[in-house]
Protein backbone atom coordinates (compact mmCIF):
# COMPACT_ATOMS: atom_id res chain seq x y z
CA UNK A 1 0.00 0.00 0.00
CA UNK A 2 1.22 3.28 -0.67
CA UNK A 3 0.96 4.23 2.75
CA UNK A 4 3.42 1.75 3.53
CA UNK A 5 6.04 3.10 1.02
CA UNK A 6 5.96 6.60 2.33
CA UNK A 7 5.92 6.06 5.91
CA UNK A 8 9.31 4.67 5.94
CA UNK A 9 11.64 7.08 4.44
CA UNK A 10 12.35 10.93 4.19
CA UNK A 11 11.76 12.71 0.65
CA UNK A 12 13.48 15.59 -0.73
CA UNK A 13 11.45 16.43 -3.46
CA UNK A 14 11.80 19.26 -5.69
CA UNK A 15 8.71 20.15 -7.69
CA UNK A 16 6.35 22.45 -7.51
CA UNK A 17 3.54 22.05 -4.76
CA UNK A 18 3.67 23.11 -1.20
CA UNK A 19 5.64 21.41 2.34
CA UNK A 20 4.10 18.61 4.00
CA UNK A 21 5.25 16.83 6.97
CA UNK A 22 4.42 13.48 8.41
CA UNK A 23 5.15 13.23 12.20
CA UNK A 24 4.97 9.55 13.44
CA UNK A 25 2.30 8.81 16.30
CA UNK A 26 2.77 5.12 18.11
CA UNK A 27 0.09 4.95 20.18
CA UNK A 28 -0.26 2.58 23.13
CA UNK A 29 -1.94 0.17 22.23
CA UNK A 30 0.20 0.08 18.73
CA UNK A 31 1.72 -3.65 17.50
CA UNK A 32 5.14 -1.96 17.16
CA UNK A 33 7.32 -1.52 20.32
CA UNK A 34 7.80 1.90 21.31
CA UNK A 35 11.55 2.03 20.99
CA UNK A 36 10.85 1.02 16.92
CA UNK A 37 9.15 4.08 15.79
CA UNK A 38 7.92 4.87 12.24
CA UNK A 39 10.28 7.69 10.46
CA UNK A 40 9.21 11.30 10.45
CA UNK A 41 8.76 11.71 7.16
CA UNK A 42 9.47 15.33 5.55
CA UNK A 43 8.22 15.99 2.18
CA UNK A 44 9.56 19.78 0.82
CA UNK A 45 8.86 20.38 -2.68
CA UNK A 46 9.64 23.79 -3.82
CA UNK A 47 8.18 26.10 -6.79
CA UNK A 48 10.30 27.14 -9.68
CA UNK A 49 13.43 25.30 -8.54
CA UNK A 50 15.09 24.43 -10.67
CA UNK A 51 17.40 20.88 -11.57
CA UNK A 52 20.48 23.10 -10.98
CA UNK A 53 19.37 25.53 -8.64
CA UNK A 54 21.21 23.33 -5.80
CA UNK A 55 24.61 22.65 -5.15
CA UNK A 56 24.18 18.65 -4.94
CA UNK A 57 23.08 19.22 -8.85
CA UNK A 58 26.12 21.20 -9.63
CA UNK A 59 24.73 25.13 -8.89
CA UNK A 60 27.40 27.68 -8.98
CA UNK A 61 26.75 28.43 -5.01
CA UNK A 62 26.24 26.56 -2.15
CA UNK A 63 22.86 24.99 -0.91
CA UNK A 64 24.67 23.27 2.53
CA UNK A 65 21.29 22.15 4.77
CA UNK A 66 19.44 21.63 1.28
CA UNK A 67 22.07 19.06 0.39
CA UNK A 68 22.20 17.84 3.95
CA UNK A 69 18.58 16.93 3.65
CA UNK A 70 18.77 15.32 0.19
CA UNK A 71 22.51 13.28 1.03
CA UNK A 72 20.28 11.95 4.30
CA UNK A 73 17.08 11.44 2.54
CA UNK A 74 15.71 10.21 -0.72
CA UNK A 75 15.73 12.58 -3.94
CA UNK A 76 13.41 12.03 -6.69
CA UNK A 77 14.49 12.89 -9.91
CA UNK A 78 11.85 11.83 -12.06
CA UNK A 79 9.20 13.64 -11.26
CA UNK A 80 7.81 16.04 -13.80
CA UNK A 81 5.98 19.15 -12.83
CA UNK A 82 2.89 21.01 -15.03
CA UNK A 83 3.21 24.49 -16.18
CA UNK A 84 1.61 26.16 -13.04
CA UNK A 85 1.25 25.08 -9.53
CA UNK A 86 -2.32 23.62 -9.16
CA UNK A 87 -2.33 21.01 -11.57
CA UNK A 88 1.41 19.62 -9.77
CA UNK A 89 0.17 20.29 -6.38
CA UNK A 90 -3.55 17.95 -7.45
CA UNK A 91 -0.67 15.60 -8.77
CA UNK A 92 1.43 14.34 -6.12
CA UNK A 93 -1.46 15.06 -3.25
CA UNK A 94 -3.48 12.55 -5.12
CA UNK A 95 -1.21 10.37 -7.27
CA UNK A 96 -2.65 10.85 -10.30
CA UNK A 97 -2.83 13.21 -13.55
CA UNK A 98 -4.12 16.30 -12.93
CA UNK A 99 -6.36 16.02 -16.38
CA UNK A 100 -7.95 12.96 -15.20
CA UNK A 101 -9.56 14.93 -12.36
CA UNK A 102 -10.43 17.79 -13.91
CA UNK A 103 -7.54 20.27 -12.64
CA UNK A 104 -5.29 20.66 -15.51
CA UNK A 105 -6.89 24.12 -15.89
CA UNK A 106 -6.03 27.22 -14.07
CA UNK A 107 -4.12 28.13 -10.67
CA UNK A 108 -7.42 27.12 -8.09
CA UNK A 109 -6.62 29.91 -5.90
CA UNK A 110 -9.34 31.71 -3.51
CA UNK A 111 -12.91 32.24 -5.36
CA UNK A 112 -12.92 29.56 -7.35
CA UNK A 113 -15.75 26.82 -6.54
CA UNK A 114 -14.00 24.09 -7.49
CA UNK A 115 -10.79 21.73 -6.18
CA UNK A 116 -8.94 18.81 -5.74
CA UNK A 117 -11.90 15.85 -5.65
CA UNK A 118 -13.12 14.62 -2.37
CA UNK A 119 -13.34 11.12 -3.70
CA UNK A 120 -9.73 11.27 -4.40
CA UNK A 121 -7.20 9.68 -1.33
CA UNK A 122 -4.60 12.13 -0.50
CA UNK A 123 -1.15 11.33 0.58
CA UNK A 124 -2.53 12.96 3.88
CA UNK A 125 -4.83 10.23 4.18
CA UNK A 126 -2.51 7.82 3.52
CA UNK A 127 -0.17 9.00 6.42
CA UNK A 128 -2.85 9.29 8.55
CA UNK A 129 -4.31 5.42 7.51
CA UNK A 130 -0.69 4.58 8.96
CA UNK A 131 -0.87 6.40 12.32
CA UNK A 132 0.47 9.71 11.29
CA UNK A 133 -0.34 12.84 12.09
CA UNK A 134 -0.12 15.62 9.21
CA UNK A 135 0.87 19.16 8.75
CA UNK A 136 0.45 20.86 5.04
CA UNK A 137 2.09 24.47 5.48
CA UNK A 138 3.03 27.45 2.51
CA UNK A 139 0.95 27.17 -0.53
CA UNK A 140 -2.07 25.29 -1.40
CA UNK A 141 -4.11 26.69 -4.20
CA UNK A 142 -5.89 23.45 -4.74
CA UNK A 143 -9.20 24.80 -3.64
CA UNK A 144 -10.86 26.44 -0.51
CA UNK A 145 -14.67 26.69 -1.61
CA UNK A 146 -15.53 24.52 1.42
CA UNK A 147 -14.12 23.26 4.57
CA UNK A 148 -13.79 19.67 3.49
CA UNK A 149 -11.53 21.21 0.72
CA UNK A 150 -8.84 22.94 2.86
CA UNK A 151 -5.44 22.09 3.61
CA UNK A 152 -6.88 21.77 7.52
CA UNK A 153 -8.86 19.21 6.14
CA UNK A 154 -6.75 17.24 3.16
CA UNK A 155 -3.20 17.92 4.37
Amino acid sequence: MMANNWATNVFLVTASLTFIVGRSVVSAGDARSPTKRARNVILYVIDDLGWNDVSYQGAEFATPNIDQLANAGIKLGQYYVNRICSPTRSSIMAGRYAYNMGLDGPVIGNGHDYGLPLNHTTIGDAFKSGGYSTHAIGKWDLGMYNWESTPTYRG
